[in-house]
């Protein structure tokens, strides 16, 4: 799916990706490109394949609960919670501060 909640307000992108997680519960597999989710969207994938301009690959694999498989990789590669919070983007805002570890 190629930006399946782009336009969309809260509510209607919430339906859409509450039908995209129906699709997927039945077993099929759902490929979707999403720019700047939100934290509720992002958080609805299971794996995320992240790339950079020019298509190299950044991070490939499972989020995990509350993206913490995400959040530990750029935290062991980067080393710099700026750099984290610029990386994970517009979104940031609504992570919960304790989940990098910041105090």
């Amino acid at each position: 799916m190629d930006e399946p909640t782009s336009g969309l307000d809260a509510r209607a992108a919430a339906i859409v990706m509450r039908t995209v997680r129906n699709t997927v519960d039945t077993g099929r597999t759902v490929v979707c490109t999403i720019h700047q989710p939100s934290i509720d969207i992002f958080e609805a994938f299971d794996e995320l394949l992240l790339m950079k301009r020019g298509g190299q690959v950044i991070n490939a694999g499972p989020l995990g609960h509350h993206s913490h498989l995400l959040i530990e990789y750029f935290q062991v590669f980067l080393k710099s919670k700026k750099a984290i919070i610029l990386l994970l983007g517009y979104w940031t805002s609504r992570l919960r501060l304790l989940r990098l570890n910041f105090k």
